[in-house]
């Protein structure tokens, strides 16, 4: 397990793509808001360009996340090499979801340096209201970027086709697929017969959770779990074709 996280964050933290992407994201989020802010900006509105501007992440972030965890080992088929080695198939699904939360909070932790220093540059003094709507919002972004990839690891373990996973990401993270839900649950007769359930959809969870309604965790984390044991029926399922 240690071996293979381990290979997998080298392999991650040695492209110059990361670095390159990280820079441009700070340097837009820094040239944005510089051209937003003036000598009379306060803390506030220094908050809400940076919450306005993460309402992006889960695209612009989360894509490049998702495809630099799953979608290069299939373009390559990596995988087999993994495979090949002895490394269970169920390992490797959780073994994807760990590194891509590793490097979700790595790339937001830097995120929050730049957030900072920037801060500090200006002179701002933030509230503990402000930092803590901040953190709010900034962990459902994280937790909707995670649960998200390991929702679209199903399809992409079980098609093994890396434009599969990005069209579904795609779809998920722009709020296709919830539109789509929830127009189906406000249906009459789905309504009449289970009610009025798209609180319980995954990105209804994270909205909560911005909200600071932590118990929202416990649903995202029954979706997490579904998907990693599906994505592994799928990946089991797919043993033949695969090798």
């Amino acid at each position: 397990m240690t071996k293979y996280i381990r290979s997998e964050l080298y392999r991650i933290f040695k492209k110059k793509s990361l670095y390159i992407f990280m820079g441009i994201i700070a340097l837009g989020f820094i040239l944005i808001n510089y051209m937003m802010l003036n000598s009379k900006s306060t803390s506030l509105d220094y908050i809400s360009n940076t919450l306005d501007l993460l309402s992006f992440a889960t695209i612009i972030a989360g894509i490049y996340i998702f495809n630099t965890v799953y979608n290069d080992d299939f373009n390559s088929n990596a995988l087999n090499a993994g495979v090949g080695l002895g490394i269970k198939r169920s390992g490797i699904v959780i073994y994807k979801l760990i590194i891509t939360i590793i490097l979700t909070v790595v790339m937001f932790a830097f995120f929050t340096l730049v957030f900072f220093l920037m801060g500090m540059m200006y002179k701002f003094e933030f509230s503990n209201l402000e930092i803590e709507n901040l953190v709010l919002y900034t962990s459902s972004i994280i937790v909707s970027i995670i649960g998200y990839a390991s929702l679209t690891s199903v399809i992409i373990f079980a098609t093994q086709k890396a434009i599969y996973g990005t069209i579904t990401y795609l779809l998920l993270c722009t709020g296709m697929v919830y539109s789509l839900v929830t127009m189906g649950l406000k249906f009459p007769p789905v309504r009449s017969l289970i009610g009025n359930r798209s609180n319980w959809l995954f990105t209804s969870l994270t909205g909560g959770l911005a909200q600071g309604k932590y118990f929202s965790l416990i649903g995202i984390g029954v979706y997490i779990l579904i998907s990693i044991i599906l994505a592994i029926l799928m990946f089991n399922k797919k043993e033949v074709e695969f090798i």
